[in-house]
């Protein structure tokens, strides 16, 4: 079995960062369709990704595993109503973060994402 060994990886935390504000740019400027609701998707898988890259040393597919169950559990929170069980307002971080409505689709979305930033890990953290 091996350790989880912790080490600050300068470059997977600029790349979250990066993604975060992308992100952040299509929640605010984005209104809808296949950008806002796919590929958003996706890249929030990346953001997992690389933000538990930038101090994990797990190798990348089982970083990209754990990213990928991660949306799942969220996903399926959503099948089963937990944010409006748990009283989330709407609008909320929380509410916001949880998501409201399950959809298939966002499974694929989350397994590419997945699937690319394991691809993409090497690339993007390599030291200079």
């Amino acid at each position: 079995m091996s350790r989880v060994r912790f080490h600050f990886n300068r470059r997977a935390a600029l790349a979250a960062l990066f993604l975060l504000v992308v992100e952040i740019g299509i929640a605010v400027y984005v209104t809808g369709g296949f950008v806002r609701w796919f590929v958003g998707d996706v890249l929030a898988i990346a953001l997992v990704f690389f933000t538990l890259r930038s101090f994990s040393t797990l190798p990348a597919v089982r970083l990209a595993a754990f990213a990928f169950g991660f949306a799942c559990l969220i996903e399926l929170g959503q099948l089963l109503a937990v944010p409006d069980r748990l009283g989330f307002a709407p609008g909320s971080v929380l509410a916001i973060a949880a998501g409201s409505v399950f959809d298939p689709l966002d499974l694929l979305a989350y397994a590419l994402g997945a699937i690319g930033s394991a691809l993409l890990d090497r690339p993007v953290t390599r030291p200079d």
